[in-house]
């Protein structure tokens, strides 16, 4: 009788110390009706708690970790964009000084419009630097997102060009957002740009919009503070993206595209504007 008390906690005890050593996947099998198998299955359910729990956690340290990454490049990304545009605008003015002096037939002129015009695509780089890193000087207004929506429907269609069928679902009810217009279009914009590039051969873009309402522990809206939001949800039927993509898809100047094809900005832009 004595030992039909105790080995029961013994083999608990074991199970303890081997989910104390890392073993997670460790359970009791006692199933008895009696207070040992209570016990074994209250022990069972506070170790699938634990494992639960510690998930969760290292999804939150793996989020707190990309976050303070792209915090600390934006920070870097915006320091330096700053010191260049600085340089860029004096290259520049002193390229237009330069051209309003020399004659029209000269044949220096072709190199200086040459210089004139990469400064001008470099200031541009620099200006989407700026945006990410959110020193670039915003007006947030408030602003019904169906109507900018509409209002870059047209440049949206010609930028997936005519293989991409775009489609558009606004219903009235969506609501208003403060935000910067240009920034709101710039989101959608390099939504836009990374559907077309997923779709070589064609295919369908749709951009809806929604009201949500997020409640605490969302699980659909992680890091999302509770409170209510318009959702802007962008979907094509590209190739999707890969698993060891999605992981770095908001890192700034990281890019599946050859090389010469874009900044590897766009979804950091777009990342950085939302936040």
């Amino acid at each position: 009788m004595t030992n039909r008390f105790i080995a029961p906690i013994e083999s608990l005890t074991r199970d303890a110390h081997a989910i104390a050593a890392g073993d997670v996947t460790r359970r009791s099998h006692i199933t008895s009706q009696d207070e040992a198998g209570t016990l074994a299955r209250a022990f069972n359910h506070m170790a699938d708690t634990i494992v639960e729990r510690s998930s969760a956690l290292d999804t939150s340290r793996e989020l707190l970790r990309q976050a303070q990454t792209l915090d600390a490049l934006g920070s870097f990304a915006g320091g330096i964009a700053h010191d260049l545009n600085n340089y860029l605008s004096s290259i520049m003015g002193l390229t237009e000084m330069a051209l309003a002096e020399i004659p029209a037939d000269s044949s220096a002129r072709d190199d200086l419009l040459g210089v004139l015009s990469s400064a001008e695509r470099a200031a541009d780089l620099t200006r989407q630097i700026l945006v990410f890193s959110r020193r670039q000087v915003v007006e947030p207004q408030q602003l019904d997102v169906n109507d900018v929506i509409r209002g870059i429907s047209r440049m949206v269609m010609r930028l997936l060009g005519e293989r991409i069928t775009f489609e558009s679902s606004l219903p009235e009810l969506a609501g208003s957002v403060r935000a910067d217009r240009g920034q709101l279009e710039q989101v959608v914009v390099n939504l836009a740009a990374n559907a077309r590039d997923a779709m070589p051969q064609g295919g369908d873009f749709r951009l809806s919009t929604q009201r949500v309402q997020v409640v605490p522990y969302d699980p659909l809206h992680a890091g999302v503070a509770p409170g209510d939001f318009v959702m802007i949800c962008a979907a094509d039927t590209g190739v999707g993206i890969a698993e060891a993509v999605q992981a770095r898809m908001f890192e700034p100047f990281y890019s599946t595209k050859a090389r010469g094809r874009g900044t590897g900005l766009g979804l950091a832009l777009a990342y950085g504007m939302v936040q």
